[in-house]
């Protein structure tokens, strides 16, 4: 529950620096209103700013099932974005693969992963490469051949970013590709592995789930 009011948080954080230009924003999200919050954030003019907004919203709306919704915001945000803004519009097209995947639009997440991966490669980023490979092998979890190549690059991305978090939730992902290829010891080592290193990184959601994995 912290996680989604963090991402609330951000939201209302993106309106107040917007000062005067945000008071029907601001109006919105004293409403609970997160969708007006975001339009008024559209009008603004700020390009930047509506992205970072539909960032901000887009866990939220995912965990009320509002994925139509999200995913209307996230084509609009994609369109308006400048293209100088090449790891906002990165961020973007991870967030709108994963709710592609959702509505069942499997072709449409991979092409969308896989230009935000080359985005991020062009930028230097090796963490938010290895972070979108592993949403890529992810997407791609009914071929487990296919996804445990990327997730492999991932892994190795992350261990060299020293991104823990990331690594410990590649190596779960990791994991279900090796179960569903019929490897299932080396499945079960994934997810010790995994909940062993969210532990330490103390993340509690991410080591839950891999707990979940591992029974």
């Amino acid at each position: 529950a912290q996680y989604f009011v963090g991402r609330g948080e951000a939201l209302a954080d993106l309106v107040e620096r917007g000062g005067d230009r945000m008071a029907t924003a601001r109006l919105a999200l004293s409403q609970d209103d997160l969708t007006g919050a975001a339009e008024a954030l559209f009008e603004s003019g700020s390009s930047a700013l509506a992205a970072r907004a539909v960032l901000a919203l887009s866990p939220i709306l995912a965990v009320q099932g509002r994925y139509e919704t999200l995913q209307a915001l996230q084509t609009r945000v994609l369109a308006d974005l400048p293209p100088e803004k090449e790891i906002l519009r990165a961020d973007l097209l991870a967030r709108s693969a994963i709710v592609s995947t959702v509505l069942g639009k499997r072709e449409e997440a991979a092409t969308a992963l896989r230009s935000a991966i080359e985005l991020a490669r062009q930028d230097g980023d090796e963490a938010r490469e290895g972070r979108f490979l592993r949403e890529l092998g992810r997407s791609l979890s009914g071929a487990p051949e296919d996804s445990a190549a990327y997730v492999d690059r991932a892994i190795v991305l992350s261990r060299r970013a020293g991104d823990t978090r990331d690594l410990g939730i590649a190596l779960g992902t990791k994991g279900v590709s090796e179960y569903q290829a019929g490897r299932a010891d080396a499945a079960e080592a994934c997810f010790r592995e995994s909940v062993r290193i969210l532990h330490d990184a103390g993340d509690a959601r991410w080591e839950g789930i891999a707990r979940c994995q591992l029974a």
